[in-house]
């Protein structure tokens, strides 16, 4: 339900307001009063579903901030060497060629 007014109440609210105009009666507070339903009806919800918006745009910047920090540090892991990511394995100690110098 966003920002739709029952359009049988409110032709009977513009009937009404008429019929006020016909008889030369002051319709002046009537009219404000309908207005004002009106964007209840209209503004609120949209005023509503503005605010979640900026919340959720919020949290979405920051989910992808997150993500961003995640993806970064996988790609470093994958990137590094096995003999600096895990320098005291066997596996780095195999991996070493010693040269000797020559005399």
């Amino acid at each position: 339900f966003l920002g739709l007014f029952p359009k049988k109440i409110l032709q009977e609210l513009r009937n009404y307001a008429r019929e006020m105009e016909t008889e030369n009666e002051s319709n002046d507070d009537f009219i404000h009063l309908m207005n004002q339903l009106l964007h209840t009806f209209l503004y609120r919800p949209i005023t509503i579903q503005k605010s979640i918006q900026i919340l959720m745009a919020g949290f979405k910047a920051y989910l992808d901030e997150l993500d961003e920090q995640r993806n970064s540090a996988a790609d470093t892991a994958e990137t590094a060497p096995c003999e600096e990511a895990c320098p005291s394995s066997d596996v780095a100690q195999e991996n070493v060629t010693h040269m000797s110098t020559p005399k």
